[in-house]
């Protein structure tokens, strides 16, 4: 090799390892920071330059010394071995490990953070304890295969020993856990995605203090109170989060066959708030089914009326509430004790419970653009309730209930339910569109009034049954201006290993969102500095809260049998020059368009014109400008779609 060369490429590869940590803090850099870097850029030039000089040769080297994972099998696993192979060897002399707590242990010492665990159950009890020492650290099932983590009835999961973050646990079954179940507390960045957890007792996962975390396509399928007997009004929830709990996503996920609510926020006056928490697109089929009353699929209590940023969003109810939802006070969506400042749209309630929702003593409440099917007996719209007697009475003011669709297969009932003091303020009311499918009438108030009521046919297409969808037609498009709900609620199937086109023709990544981060470094995909269309895409470290530069919106083509890649902050397309990576403006060519199949561990990225797959330069830690490059197996090439 040519001493010049290999000389430029060790000061790059220091250079590009110096900007990975604060000197004084071992945090990545700031924004601020990040631009300044950015104006250096030759740095990054010059780097990618020398990678492109080096070839193949560099990157089969750095392979052999990158391990992309440590490996668990209790069948076949030896704790003395390294983890570092999916099975056994040969000679049987390595191999994976044969327990979680090994596995924990080598990459408390390592580089390595990510476990892949093979198939079979794993007792998690006493409770699994976390630490800042695990931070960074993703805990996957093995693709294809079932891991069961199984508390014993006294075991879970615990983060709550404060500053634990950036941890993932994905595909997993959860069973038998304690009453905490997972607890996620005191936590930042911490990620649950298609897992299923299996009649959870009392709760499935608790947290406080808990922030900018995903919990997404998940599966709570079954929950029970616990011990307690008779009708009680502390209600159990799968997800309970308290204050301080901000910036969370709880997304996509399936709630069935459970007796107590869905998803809880909630904070004390004088407590931290709970903010910037979006819940959308999830499903709730059959909860709060037994033993609870004043209690909902959704709640949100805030005492300290200083919560904001708040959104329900998408979602569906199906069914919440047992055979006596009306004499025990269930709704599908609750906001309780002065909830400020949130919006619920998007939704369709369908066996709403008692009332479809309450507002009890909450103020600047957008409600808008949600499906009401109130044709179960006894339900009603909403109880709209003074605050009086739990805390201060605000007056309730700002709420706003319009676009929405309210509609009834026989006779409605009582609209709204309202008990309020003297100073507080009913909601503005217009633009609604109101239907029986037999022609009853539909009264306008008496206290609240729609100001511009919309008596119509929505042109449903099968409520009797749960489908809302309707035709362009449509008067709720033409009249009341309702936009189009999305169709992807619930749990988003796991990007299929194996990889390639599937046989009906769609992609192995599903349309959607995503941050999309290597394999190698753990790094993700990034516009720098909110770049116009033009600029080399980076890799860079996850910005808290989420920012648009880090978003890509993943789009498959059925008529070209490939995919587009668009950041959400710029607008740009990912175009391969056939020698870096750019986003740019959309041109049409096969120079923006992907393939996706599987391999290193996640998904390798194909440019369509060059051939050519996206790459992490030299398995950079650091920030660094992406190239593409001949498709050579590494751990560089691999990427996950999160």
């Amino acid at each position: 090799m040519n001493s010049s060369i290999n000389e430029e490429y060790s000061l790059a590869s220091r250079f590009a390892f110096s900007l990975t940590l604060d000197p004084e803090h071992g945090v990545p850099p700031s924004k601020k920071r990040k631009e300044n870097l950015l104006k250096n850029s030759w740095w990054i030039k010059r780097k990618a330059l020398v990678c492109m000089l080096l070839g193949v040769g560099v990157f089969a080297a750095d392979n052999l010394s990158a391990a992309a994972s440590y490996y668990v099998s209790n069948s076949n696993g030896n704790d003395s071995w390294s983890g570092l192979l999916p099975s056994p060897n040969a000679s049987r002399t390595d191999g994976p490990v044969s327990s979680l707590g090994r596995a924990q242990t080598l990459m408390r010492a390592s580089s390595i953070k990510t476990v892949s665990v093979r198939a079979g159950t794993y007792s998690i009890a006493p409770t699994w304890q976390f630490s800042q020492t695990d931070n960074g650290e993703h805990w996957i099932a093995y693709p294809g295969e079932t891991v069961i983590l199984d508390g014993n009835g006294v075991g879970g999961i615990n983060t709550n020993t404060g500053g634990v973050n950036n941890i993932a646990f994905e595909s997993f079954i959860f069973q038998n856990m304690s009453p905490n179940g997972v607890v996620i507390s005191n936590s930042d960045a911490i990620t649950l995605r298609w897992n299923v957890f299996k009649n959870c007792n009392t709760v499935c996962v608790w947290g406080r203090r808990l922030t900018n975390s995903i919990i997404d396509s998940n599966t709570f399928d079954g929950l029970s109170p616990g011990s307690i007997g008779g009708l009680h009004t502390l209600a159990w929830y799968a997800l309970n989060f308290h204050a301080g709990s901000s910036n969370n996503r709880i997304t996509h996920n399936l709630f069935k066959d459970i007796q107590g609510g869905g998803i809880a926020f909630g904070a004390g006056a004088g407590e931290e708030t709970n903010s910037n928490n979006v819940i959308d697109r999830n499903v709730f089929e059959n909860v709060v089914s037994f033993n609870t009353s004043d209690a909902a699929a959704v709640y949100i209590e805030d005492l300290t009326q200083r919560s904001t940023g708040l959104q329900i969003t998408n979602n569906v109810v199906n069914k919440v509430g047992g055979s006596d939802y009306v004499a025990n006070w269930i709704k599908a969506f609750y906001l309780d004790s002065g909830g400020t400042d949130v919006l619920i749209s998007g939704n369709v309630c369908r066996f709403c419970g008692g009332q479809a929702f309450q507002l009890h003593g909450s103020d600047h409440v957008t409600i808008v653009n949600n499906i009401f099917d109130l044709s179960s007996p006894g339900t009603q719209l909403a109880l709209y309730q003074t605050n009086a007697g739990w805390g201060p009475d605000y007056g309730m003011a700002g709420n706003v209930f319009q676009r929405n669709i309210i509609y009834y297969s026989g006779s409605p009932g009582l609209l709204w339910n309202v008990q309020l003091s003297p100073i507080d303020v009913l909601p503005a009311s217009s633009n609604n569109l109101y239907y029986s499918a037999i022609g009853a009438p539909i009264p306008n108030g008496p206290a609240v009034i729609d100001a511009h009521p919309v008596y119509a046919d929505p042109l449903f297409s099968q409520p009797s049954s749960g489908d809302y969808s309707m035709p362009a037609s449509s008067p709720a498009f033409s009249s009341i201006g309702f936009q189009a709900l999305p169709k992807d609620q619930g749990p988003l199937p796991r990007a299929p290993q194996g990889g390639g086109i599937t046989a009906t023709g769609g992609g192995p990544i599903a349309d959607g969102v995503y941050t999309i981060r290597n394999n190698s470094s753990g790094l993700v995909l990034d516009d720098p500095a909110w770049a116009a269309p033009g600029a080399q895409v980076i890799q860079y470290w996850l910005n808290i809260p989420l920012s648009g530069n880090q978003r890509w919106t993943v789009t498959f083509d059925p008529g070209r049998n490939a995919y587009t890649i668009v950041n959400e902050g710029s607008g740009g397309v990912l175009t391969d020059n056939n020698t870096a990576l750019y986003q740019n403006r959309p041109t049409g060519d096969a120079t923006q368009l992907w393939t996706i199949s599987s391999g290193s561990g996640a998904y390798v990225i194909t440019n369509v014109a060059s051939g050519r797959v996206i790459d992490n330069p030299g398995f950079s830690t650091g920030l660094v400008g992406i190239m593409t490059w001949q498709v050579n197996g590494g751990s560089n090439q691999g990427w996950k779609f999160e």
